[in-house]
């Protein structure tokens, strides 16, 4: 290996430090509350070192939004993809109840992006829009073709309008429960598919 590239993978690797100090520090402070020195003292460097990476907190926050949705958008596919032969409703009832189980470890997460952009520059605030808006069309397109694979005869809606209620079920859902208006123990995926079922279905 060679000093050039020994140094990229050193680069990267101190960047996903950062990141996992960041994470901790958000989960246990909230997006309101994180602060690059919290964030350095957690990652073991000085806040100098932090800034050659993230010029600041609002970059991070950035980067902490693609990679939790990129790790979402990967266990999605899995599922999509997944060999394993079952029914529609089967499969709607996995993708809810990783999502649900997802967004449980992720709160504060969940919650910033509810609270979306407040506090944040505006060019920050255009950057993290953008970000949402590539992965909503990417998440639309491969759960689209996940309602093409079963008959679309059966529905009464186009593959879109039903991703997009699909999803609204789940995140409204989600909402009522981590703002406390919701106070059943747990959501159950089998009653979000059932809700979302017999609204789509002919």
């Amino acid at each position: 290996m060679s000093t050039k590239e020994r140094r990229e993978r050193e680069k990267q690797q101190r960047k996903r430090t950062i990141i996992k100090a960041a994470l901790e520090v958000l989960r246990e402070d909230g997006f309101a509350r994180i602060s690059m020195d919290k964030i350095a003292e957690r990652a073991e460097l000085s806040k100098g070192a932090l800034y050659l990476y993230f010029e600041n907190k609002e970059k991070l926050i950035i980067e902490i939004f693609w990679m939790l949705m990129e790790k979402l958008k990967k266990k999605i596919k899995d599922i999509i993809s997944s060999d394993e032969k079952l029914e529609l409703e089967e499969k709607l009832n996995k993708l809810i109840g990783m999502v649900l189980d997802f967004y449980s470890n992720e709160v504060e997460f969940f919650v910033f992006m509810n609270n979306a952009l407040i506090g944040l520059s505006s060019d920050m605030m255009q950057e993290l829009k953008k970000t949402a808006v590539n992965f909503s069309i990417e998440l639309n397109e491969i759960m689209e073709k996940l309602f093409e694979e079963y008959n679309q005869d059966r529905y009464k809606y186009s593959t879109l309008e039903m991703n997009i209620a699909f999803r609204g079920i789940i995140k409204n859902f989600l909402v009522e429960k981590f703002f406390g208006v919701y106070k059943q123990e747990k959501i159950r995926p089998e009653m979000l598919t059932d809700i979302f079922l017999r609204g789509v279905m002919k």
